[in-house]
């Protein structure tokens, strides 16, 4: 996969082009931090454009990167639908825009969770990885958290703030 990345620093536009980010986010993260260093600040406009690699694929496996590709971007905009609800400021949509974005595209794990709350969001491959108390309080502050497969044969993006509620419940301490 490849990537175009764009900040915005007042009137400065500042635009990379990434090879492959299969897979690896990394040098992206790094190449945001870098930039924000150098300006002093933490940028509030960030877009990231991501686009199958047709070049690196020459047969049928192409077929595979271009369905995984739309099967992502059909959650994305899913998942844009919901945090544009879910936000009380259109300032943390930037979050789902490009941190949630390039999570989305390129993990290697087929099931996500996704917690977004008031002004918070966080796309978590495999397994929610946060404590119990911590995760009371997001869903007691408004929270919702979704559950996202991205299989071929399943596609689809859930909310199971319900199902966590009632686990969380039933653990006493």
């Amino acid at each position: 996969m490849k990537a175009i990345v764009r900040l915005t620093y007042g009137e400065r536009n500042i635009i990379q082009y990434f090879d492959d980010v299969n897979c690896n986010c990394e040098n992206i993260l790094n190449f945001v931090e870098a930039t924000n260093r150098q300006h002093g600040i933490n940028t509030l406009v960030k877009n990231i454009e991501l686009l199958p690699d047709f070049s690196a694929v020459l047969d049928d496996s192409i077929n595979n990167e271009v369905d995984n590709f739309l099967i992502r971007q059909r959650i994305f905009f899913i998942m844009v639908q919901i945090a544009m609800f879910k936000f009380t400021s259109t300032t943390y949509i930037d979050d789902v825009l490009f941190y949630d974005k390039l999570q989305l595209f390129t993990s290697e794990s087929k099931t996500l969770y996704w917690i977004v709350g008031n002004g918070f969001s966080y796309l978590l491959p495999n397994k929610i990885s946060f404590s119990i108390e911590a995760l009371r309080d997001m869903i007691r502050d408004g929270a919702s958290i979704y559950k996202i497969e991205l299989d071929y044969t399943k596609q689809w993006i859930e909310d199971i703030t319900e199902n966590v509620t009632e686990e969380l419940t039933a653990i006493t301490w």
